[in-house]
């Protein structure tokens, strides 16, 4: 998770974290993807 240095991190990482792995689809993963680049872009 080098990527997701600072406090939002946590916010991002936290849940996903808890997920089992199986139950995260690819189009799961890319809309979490699209939502941490928005994070980035603010």
């Amino acid at each position: 998770y080098r990527l997701f240095e600072g406090t939002y991190a946590a916010d991002i990482a936290a849940p996903s974290a808890k997920k089992p792995t199986s139950a995260v689809t690819r189009q799961q993963m890319i809309a979490d993807l699209k939502v941490v680049s928005k994070a980035l872009d603010a």
